[in-house]
């Protein structure tokens, strides 16, 4: 299974205008995510604080630890991630000059095309899965392929008692918002048990559009052929005879459930 995640890497990048008198401050969040070969996963998240000040010269005002030729930013914070004393990165997009410095202010007058980015949280988790198995505890077993922390319950309750169930353990009913975890799903191998052959998800019909109930439109839905069969169900559960494809089915309707607990690596 380990080989699967050999060497994927994921970044992702949120940005946030904030005024700070006199200057503009722009906060540049890069969350990156390193998953390497071997017997655990391996996670690094780093948050940078960029300024940008008025217009002036270029200072430097001590010499980079380390200085490379970066043909784009993410490379340039890739070097600040390998090396444990960075503090702060200064990227210039024209001349791809991408120092690391173990200061915060060794750098003032960035000019249009230069970032002077300062290290404002640093994160490490060397081994993630344990990490994370140390978080999803309540009954809850983490699936390291699907990276999901979850508890599957035969009791029979309606939506509201299984959606009360879930919060009672800082969970909520599973959503499947990826194909990963939609394979995940099917790969449960549900049972039957006693009267309970289907097990509700997360996901509401309103308006004949479904949503999950934090409010995001569901863009992929993982019906079996022939679903949703019932215009005035506006529920989901996953049936055991579809081995785990969607079924349609009534909020009133008593079904097991599977909750989901949402875990933060950062």
């Amino acid at each position: 299974m380990w080989m699967l995640w050999n060497k994927v890497f994921h970044q992702s990048v949120r940005m946030v205008l904030k005024t700070r008198f006199p200057n503009v401050t722009l906060f540049v969040l890069y969350k990156l995510y390193l998953i390497s070969s071997g017997n655990c996963l391996y996670y690094h998240h780093m948050e940078y604080q960029r300024y940008i000040e008025p217009a002036s010269d270029l200072t430097f005002s001590s010499a980079p630890t380390l200085s490379i030729l970066a043909t784009k930013l993410t490379e340039c914070l890739d070097l600040c991630r390998k090396f444990s004393q960075c503090a702060s990165v200064f990227y210039d997009e024209s001349s791809l000059n991408c120092s690391v410095f173990e200061g915060t202010s060794d750098v003032t007058g960035p000019g249009k095309n230069q970032r002077y980015l300062v290290v404002t949280k640093d994160v490490l988790h060397p081994d993630v899965i344990s990490y994370a198995e140390s978080l999803c505890n309540a009954g809850y077993t983490f699936d390291a392929t699907a990276l999901v922390c979850y508890k599957i319950d035969i009791t029979p309750r309606d939506k509201s008692n299984a959606i009360s169930f879930c919060e009672e353990s800082d969970g909520h009913l599973m959503r499947i918002d990826t194909y990963i975890k939609q394979s995940f799903a099917e790969g449960l191998n549900l049972k039957e048990e006693g009267s309970i052959s289907k097990y509700r998800v997360d996901g509401d019909k309103i308006d004949g559009l479904w949503y999950f109930s934090n409010g995001r439109p569901i863009s992929e839905l993982y019906w079996y052929p022939g679903e949703p069969a019932q215009t005035a169900h506006t529920s989901i559960g996953l049936r055991v005879a579809y081995l785990g494809k969607w079924d349609d089915i009534s909020s009133q309707a008593v079904h097991g459930c599977i909750c989901e607990r949402d875990i933060a690596l950062s």
